[in-house]
Formats: structure tokens, C-alpha cells, sequence
């Protein structure tokens, strides 16, 4: 018996907040990871109707404050 994917949901426009599920694919992580994260505190998250749901501000907010590497291309040459 072969266990059968299921899609994350589609956003609607004005929902507020996001089911792990979602949250996981938008980051491009395993649902796993996502938990170790909101374990951790690095994302915040919150519980609904039993639950566990992200703030979409909270998302846009962790992303945002992201490091950013640059390119391997835009690296400034090394002197010698």
C-alpha cells in the first residue's frame, strides 16, 4: 500500500495565519525541520483550535532577517 502525497493548500490571499504545512513549503523545508525551528524559537508560532499555526507577518519577518550571501561570482577577487 503506498502512501498517497497530499498538496499544502493553497494561501488565500488574506489569511492571516498559515499551517505548518504551508509554512514547511514556502521555505522550501521538511515539515520536520519546520517543527525543529518553532521548537527552537526561531519562528514564531502560535496554537489554534488545537492547531499550530504561523503568522504570516511573523514568515515575511523571519525571511526578511535572512543572511544574505553573495554570488560566488560577485565576490571580490582575492590580492595576493
Amino acid at each position: 500500500m503506498t502512501k498517497k502525497k497530499t498538496e499544502a493548500p493553497e494561501v488565500a490571499p488574506l489569511q492571516l495565519t498559515l499551517p505548518c504545512r504551508v509554512v514547511a513549503k514556502a521555505l522550501g523545508i521538511s515539515l520536520s525541520g519546520l517543527y525543529t525551528l518553532l521548537k527552537k524559537g526561531v519562528i514564531p508560532s502560535c496554537r489554534i483550535g488545537g492547531r499550530t499555526v504561523v503568522r504570516r507577518t511573523d514568515l515575511e519577518k523571519f525571511v526578511e532577517e535572512l543572511p544574505v550571501r553573495p554570488a560566488q561570482g560577485d565576490a571580490a577577487p582575492k590580492k595576493k
